[in-house]
């Protein structure tokens, strides 16, 4: 029983109590001997169920203060982390286990505790990964539909006595975002599960976030939308937009790039392009090889450099005044081939993202001999939402 429920339970108990107490207190002058004894055995096993409850808080408290309820695992049993361990070392469970604590649809893999599934999300949304940048939410089955204005309302002024012309009509569209499976794979030595030294749960997370923000970066980039996520570079980066699905960009050719005052110009374009709306919130994203040659370029009249140092340690690197995430499946530059090397907006209003809760592992040690695999799965889908809210440069 949780610490919440004991405490809620505590309170019950103690306001049954103080109500046998009253009632001992109006009729015990009135009672026979018998109904008085009664009362009397009534209040003596509230009493004791009362005491049995507190006493049990108490030792929640305890635990809680030598740490074997703080922090991230708080809500994890002792009996889940040993079983936890013993899956990973030997592929054992324990028995004692609640069902729903290790069951899953498929035969022969169990999900991964609550808090480690917690976890591995916190580390996927860090790391200059696009995860952090977007819009996220949780879903329980395999798809999620999401209403989108591809056109606004309109209105009008007129006066008192004036016709009314029909103004437009917001246009909505019902969009069905798909979960795909994301796995990992890591394999290890039986020698090395054997080492109790070893701590096997940040052993599994930091395998399983090194991959997965890997192929998530470039889906949600790159991604055909089949078997993956639809990624933003996947749609269409025009001059001028024709229709609902096409992002602008603004360009420049290859041998503008060494010109500051060029290409000031056409981010200039891009920041007063996007609608005040979309500004709080918008990031730079582009490569490391794109941030190098920005870093070089100054402005014409003042001769100070485009990019801005971080003044902190733990703040952004800025480019007119707005953060600069560096991603390096944005795509590298290449002669004779145009392509989108810089985006800039507010992701959160442009990209859904859409997770199922749950997280499997199975333990495979045949395959590979003499390693044991851990094959790691998740369901994730995304797609863009709106496309006034981000820009592209692209370099022709």
């Amino acid at each position: 029983m949780e610490y919440h429920d004991l405490s809620y339970k505590v309170d019950q108990m103690s306001a049954e109590l103080a109500h046998v107490k009253a009632e001992q207190a109006c009729y015990a002058a009135l009672v026979e001997k018998k109904e008085h004894l009664h009362l009397e055995q009534k209040l003596a096993d509230v009493q004791s169920q009362h005491d049995g409850l507190t006493q049990r808080i108490s030792h929640l408290e305890a635990e809680r203060n030598r740490g074997l309820l703080r922090g991230a695992n708080a809500h994890c049993s002792v009996e889940m982390k040993s079983a936890l361990e013993s899956f990973i070392r030997r592929g054992g469970q324990d028995g004692s286990l609640e069902v729903k604590e290790l069951s899953t649809e498929r035969g022969g893999d169990g999900l991964i505790p609550r808090y480690i599934h917690d976890r591995i999300v916190q580390q996927l949304s860090g790391q200059n990964s696009i995860r952090s940048l977007c819009n996220v939410i949780q879903v329980q089955s395999d798809s999620v539909d999401i209403l989108v204005e591809k056109k606004e309302a309109d209105a009008g002024w007129v006066g008192e006595d004036e016709a009314r012309k029909e103004t437009g009509s917001p246009e909505i569209l019902k969009m069905t975002i798909s979960t795909h499976e994301l796995y990992a794979k890591p394999k290890v030595t039986q020698k090395l599960l054997d080492d109790s030294c070893i701590d096997l749960e940040r052993w599994v997370i930091e395998k399983v976030t090194q991959q997965m923000i890997a192929k998530e970066n470039q889906a949600f980039l790159n991604g055909s939308g089949v078997k993956m996520p639809k990624g933003i570079l996947s749609y269409l980066f025009q001059d001028e937009p024709t229709s609902w699905g096409e992002f602008q960009s603004f360009s420049v050719n290859r041998q503008q790039l060494s010109d500051g005052g060029a290409v000031s110009n056409a981010l200039t374009d891009i920041v007063y392009s996007l609608k005040p709306g979309h500004l709080n919130g918008s990031v730079w994203i582009m490569s490391r090889q794109m941030l190098s040659t920005l870093r070089k370029l100054r402005e014409e009249r003042s001769g100070r450099y485009l990019w801005q140092p971080a003044l902190l340690a733990d703040q952004p690197s800025t480019l007119f005044g707005y953060p600069v995430v560096t991603v390096d499946d944005m795509p590298k530059l290449e002669e004779g081939k145009p392509s989108t090397q810089i985006l800039f907006g507010n992701l959160k209003q442009t990209y859904q993202i859409a997770d199922r809760t749950s997280l499997s592992l199975l333990r495979d040690p045949y395959t590979s001999k003499p390693f044991v695999e851990f094959y790691i799965t998740r369901r994730v889908g995304g797609d863009v939402v709106c496309f006034e809210s981000l820009k592209g440069l692209t370099v022709r």
